[in-house]
């Protein structure tokens, strides 16, 4: 006996009632089942509807079932970034995940699962979507700044990085080489915050470096490399006036030399050591900005020695030799008069 269509996930009762060619019949018991029920709705997806900064790598999950306890189920999974998904990701699967590949960072993906059972009964879950992971932003605004010179030997690294999803944390790796412009030596590892400091620098060293930006989802972004140079200490201090060695020197005389920086930017000062003995040890003219000297009234007919240290306005200094002149002898006392 062919009921006709029956509606899924219902109970049906029926009995016979037999009769023969003479009119006698008896009634059969009454029997039920109840018709095929159809996979339950997905729930749970992973990732969660709407959510936001997904990795790039993740796997898709759901959890489904079926009433009927001996009934199985397969899966399709529709995917894509246009509303509906079109693409059959996965096709007819028995696990309740879907691995997607790598997908396009910082965007919007959208996704349905369609349950089958054994008996061919569908249900249709509802679209979900989720958008993957904005990369760390690009390291940038470093200090010292790209191509300074001058920088102090006891200088930090830092810079500008962040973010654009506010929740992610970002990690930052520092790679710095002195002398070599496609650096390779990492300094700083996994640094929390925006800074690194690469220890004592060389004087008059060019260094490169560049940052690494790591987030809480694994997605990295790479920096430019920049570079600077250290300060170069001031010119060592030359020229001596009185020249170094000089006999019969104005006991009124000034000291002067020539002094100066490479760095155009930086300033100089300058420390005269002066005495009669070598070394000079007595500071006769101490933090002056120029060049001159006044050792006041000498005595006549004496050795002095002196020497000049330059300092400049980042604290490296450059020690002069020591120079030596000797006073004017006076006249003999005229005698012996006629």
């Amino acid at each position: 006996c062919d009921p006709g269509p029956l509606v899924e996930d219902t109970y049906y009762y029926w009995y016979v009632v037999a009769t023969d060619s003479h009119g006698a019949s008896t009634t059969g018991p009454i029997w039920d089942f109840m018709n095929n029920a159809p996979p339950r709705m997905t729930i749970g997806p992973i990732p969660s509807d709407g959510t936001a900064g997904v990795p790039s790598k993740t796997n898709l999950s759901w959890s489904g079932c079926d009433p009927d306890a001996g009934d199985s189920v397969t899966y399709d999974v529709y995917f894509g970034d246009a509303d509906p998904p079109t693409t059959v990701l996965c096709d007819d699967v028995a696990d309740t995940t879907c691995d997607p590949g790598t997908l396009s960072e910082n965007t919007a993906y959208l996704w349905y699962v369609v349950a089958t059972d054994s008996h061919g009964a569908t249900t249709t879950g509802p679209t979900w979507e989720f958008t993957t992971n904005v990369p760390p932003n690009t390291p940038n605004g470093p200090a010292p700044s790209d191509g300074t010179t001058g920088v102090s030997t006891s200088a930090d690294l830092s810079w500008t990085g962040g973010d654009p999803d506010a929740s992610d944390t970002v990690t930052y790796d520092v790679y710095f080489e002195a002398d070599d412009s496609t650096p390779e030596s990492l300094l700083c590892s996994d640094a929390p915050t925006p800074d690194c400091d690469p220890g004592p620098l060389v004087e008059d060293t060019y260094y490169y470096w560049y940052v690494v930006a790591t987030d809480s989802h694994g997605a990295s972004t790479t920096g430019p490399i920049w570079d600077f140079r250290t300060n170069v200490p001031p010119n060592t201090p030359g020229s001596p006036s009185p020249a170094d060695g000089a006999a019969g020197v104005s006991i009124t005389t000034d000291l002067s030399w020539s002094g100066g920086d490479p760095d155009p930017g930086d300033s100089v000062t300058y420390e005269v050591h002066f005495g009669d003995s070598d070394p000079p040890t007595t500071v006769l003219c101490n933090d002056i900005a120029g060049t001159t000297c006044d050792p006041g009234s000498l005595t006549e007919d004496t050795q002095y020695f002196w020497s000049v240290t330059a300092t400049d306005s980042h604290g490296a200094s450059a020690d002069g030799p020591v120079w030596d002149f000797t006073t004017n002898v006076p006249p003999n006392t005229p005698s012996g008069p006629a």
